[in-house]
């Protein structure tokens, strides 16, 4: 008992942990990417930023599945996101509730929630953005050397896992050159003390250049997509850019939640009426890092509001204290703004949860179908460079090609959201034009545009923004088929005029 009152988050961070780990296997099939993000390690190959594929290495080489790896990675760091979230309310707050409000609102937030259980860099990086965030809030509170080597090197790690974290590049000689000046008064000699003791902090960017430079220079990792998001700062993109921002705004409020978005006005409103330096600096540095997100969000053009999960943390702590900053003044009003923002969360949470539980299940079911009879052939199919029906039939996996002769035995699967469902019925004719086939396996799933977060179907149009707000709420199925040629058609081996 003296341990659970001596360390309560501890205790909180564990029971999170362990509700969690029982939705470890919630998703039926691995995303693209996380397959991706399985074959790569630090040293490539591949062009994603080599954090988690490390880690997933390291986890890896104990003898622990992949997948499983990644997804337990990726959970772990949700869990752990809650530390940062909490320390940085408490330095901004007087009051002792407030921290573990932000810490049961990060706890059940939807998004992070969600991504924890996929192996994807989203939640890795959001536990080290937000780490560097409360570093930077304690180097604001007092300019100590070991706060200015956390903030860099939170920072560091972050860019190690995505290019996001590009965002604080321009900061960091920012904070050098204010960390100099705050501490000018004890002289040159400690000042420069205190830099040189703060060196350690850029390891993990010089980790990245290295990395950068060295072992992926000729993969150019992600630099395509940073300069096409450079050409579109242009006035000529500013409807797509605003179509994307509107989309954002509205799936922001209601899975971030309407009394954190309302909390953060209130917050900036609090700070016009009681100013303080800590809490007013740090608002400066939470509006530069939430317009920067945006910005990155809105010029990508892939729409997906994982895409600004690791500004969620922040945003709920700057809601948290804006929200409670009225405690006194209303004091029912703000217990019942709490309640409902938990009740908002958990019930965002159970439907985003539900709707995408068989996301690519229907690949998964196909592929492993596409085994039976102890088949040890090629399979032909359709999936973007046969990575996920490869990764569950475990065999050969080559693209189908519908100009290519296919032989007695052969078996061609066909999967709707690369095809669309009309390209699957006819590609299926096309194939029965030429050959005698046999239906193995006909799989079914489904999935909704809740969190705006997951695939569209067909593949075409995944990541449009008017095509998934036009789905929004929606059920989507998905089909995918095995058959197998038992032999060329007779009807097609007839001359033209015996037909």
């Amino acid at each position: 008992m003296h341990f659970v009152r001596s360390n309560p988050l501890i205790l909180f961070l564990v029971a999170n942990f362990l509700v969690r780990l029982a939705f470890l296997d919630w998703y039926a099939a691995p995303l693209t990417d996380e397959l991706y993000i399985l074959d790569q390690t630090f040293f490539g190959p591949g062009r994603r930023l080599p954090m988690l594929p490390s880690l997933i290495a390291m986890l890896h080489s104990t003898g622990a599945d992949a997948w499983w790896s990644a997804k337990l990675i990726s959970m772990t760091a949700g869990v752990l996101t809650i530390v940062p979230t909490f320390y940085m309310a408490r330095k901004l707050s007087i009051s002792k509730v407030e921290p573990w409000i932000a810490a049961v609102f990060v706890a059940i937030c939807p998004l992070v929630v969600r991504w924890s259980f996929r192996g994807m860099t989203d939640v890795v990086f959001t536990l080290f953005f937000t780490a560097a965030v409360a570093a930077a809030v304690y180097w604001v509170e007092k300019p100590k050397t070991i706060r200015l080597g956390g903030v860099i090197a939170f920072s560091g790690l972050a860019m190690l896992t995505r290019p996001e974290a590009i965002i604080a590049l321009p900061l960091l000689p920012i904070l050098v050159v204010a960390h100099v000046w705050r501490r000018r008064s004890e002289g040159p000699t400690a000042i420069l003390t205190t830099l040189a003791a703060s060196i350690w902090g850029w390891i993990p960017w010089g980790l990245w250049l290295y990395w950068r430079l060295v072992v992926n220079s000729q993969k150019g990792s992600y630099a395509s997509t940073l300069n096409r998001n450079l050409r579109r700062i242009d006035p000529a993109y500013l409807g797509d850019i605003s179509a994307h921002f509107g989309g954002y705004a509205f799936t922001t409020l209601y899975i971030l939640g309407p009394v954190i978005c309302v909390g953060c006005l209130m917050y900036l409103a609090d700070l016009m009426n009681r100013p303080n330096h800590v809490r007013l600096w740090s608002g400066l540095g939470f509006l530069y890092v939430g317009a920067a997100t945006w910005f990155i969000a809105c010029v990508h053009f892939f729409f997906s509001i994982r895409h600004m999960i690791f500004i969620y943390p922040t945003l709920i702590v700057m809601g948290t204290l804006g929200v409670w900053a009225y405690a006194q003044r209303w004091p029912k009003t703000v217990r019942v703004m709490t309640a409902i923002q938990v009740l908002s969360s958990v019930l965002v949470l159970s439907v985003g949860l539900w709707v995408t539980k068989d996301t690519f299940k229907d690949i998964k079911e196909a592929a492993i179908a596409a085994q039976q009879g102890d088949y040890k052939g090629v399979l032909r199919a359709t999936d973007y460079r046969q990575k996920k029906s490869g990764y569950f039939f475990g065999g050969r996996v080559i693209p189908y090609v519908s100009k290519a002769r296919l032989k007695a035995g052969d078996r061609v699967m066909f999967d709707s959201f690369t095809l669309s469902e009309k390209g699957v019925e006819k590609h299926l004719a096309h194939l029965r034009k030429r050959y005698e086939v046999e239906l193995l396996s006909d799989q079914r799933s489904r999935q909704s545009q809740f969190l705006t977060d997951d695939i569209t179907s067909p593949v075409k149009e995944n990541g449009k923004v008017q095509r998934i707000m036009s789905r929004l709420f929606v059920w989507q199925t998905y089909r995918s088929i095995v058959v197998e040629i038992k032999g060329p058609n007779p009807r097609a081996l007839r001359p033209p005029a015996q037909r």
